[in-house]
């Protein structure tokens, strides 16, 4: 690698930058692309019926995916309050017999309304499919 030195006059100061100057190399052809392996995950909305309005500090949504594994993982997508948000962390967890997730999502402070809205993404390993969400609070 050959390398030059480009000077600039920048109120009467001289700065002096390396300038890298590669020869004799050529393009490599980019990587084709690989398909990506289904993983399992489903994309969940979460809104104002599994905030307690009592105490709008925290979403419980159980999530029935018929999967009694121990593994989830659960992130976030979006949301209409984005900075309120303290954390999100799911929890195997089985309701009236049926098998699923606990996804709790917790606010730093209070003043969620109605109009929240906070989508998530859910992976629980084994899960056969993910119900629609419902409050729970434990």
């Amino acid at each position: 690698m050959n390398r030059t030195y480009f000077g600039v006059i920048l109120a009467g100061a001289v700065l002096t930058v390396p300038v890298a100057a590669t020869v004799g190399v050529t393009a490599q052809p980019a990587a084709a692309v690989r398909p990506a392996p289904t993983v399992g995950a489903g994309s969940i909305p979460l809104t104002w019926a599994v905030v307690n309005p009592e105490w709008p500090l925290a979403m419980f949504a159980f999530i029935e995916t018929g999967s009694d594994s121990d593994k989830c993982l659960v992130t976030l997508q979006n949301s209409t309050d984005p900075w309120k948000i303290r954390t999100v962390y799911c929890t195997p967890y089985v309701v009236n017999g049926k098998n699923g997730v606990q996804v709790t999502v917790l606010f730093d402070q209070p003043g969620v309304g109605p109009e929240i809205f906070v989508g998530i993404t859910l992976y629980q390993e084994r899960a056969k499919g993910y119900g629609p969400p419902m409050y729970w609070p434990y």
